[in-house]
């Protein structure tokens, strides 16, 4: 999978959409090499296109929360608060959260639990209770992994 997308010249809706949803099996340096090369553009093409993107930028905070790249997430959160508007406002909440949630794991001293939980508060508030209990168990999964209390 590696050589194949690494020898693509254009990429298309699949193959993004490929790597995006398989971005766990790359290492950072591979991701990063990808992201600086598409991320212009896509950052300046059709809206379907900035939609791929954005949704790459939030698995990669992620992936990022998983294996203790947090001094990542602040700059993934700014190009996901550039990207978004009213149809995307997800990506806004999720990249708060996750920036919140990186600064808590790295021991950062205004981070707290509540601060982290305040980002996905919204989601209870708009019934969407099972999501809320999944970013809640999320994190509680994370600072076990990374052996925070």
């Amino acid at each position: 999978m590696n050589i194949y997308i690494n020898k693509l010249e254009n990429w298309s809706h699949f193959e993004f959409a490929v790597f995006s949803n398989s971005i766990w099996y790359f290492d950072l340096e591979f991701i990063q090499l990808v992201k600086e090369r598409l991320g212009k553009n896509y950052l300046t093409s059709v809206k379907y296109k900035k939609e791929l993107y954005g949704s790459f930028l939030l698995n990669m905070g992620f992936y990022c929360l998983e294996y203790g790249h947090f001094e990542l997430i602040g700059q993934l959160k700014e190009e996901l608060f550039e990207l978004s508007d009213y149809t995307n406002i997800h990506w806004k909440v999720s990249s708060s959260y996750q920036l919140s949630l990186a600064e808590e794991l790295s021991n950062s001293p205004s981070s707290s639990k509540e601060v982290t939980l305040s980002h996905i508060k919204i989601y209870e508030q708009m019934g969407e209770e099972d999501h809320y209990e999944n970013m809640i168990e999320y994190r509680k999964r994370l600072i076990e992994k990374h052996k925070k209390t």
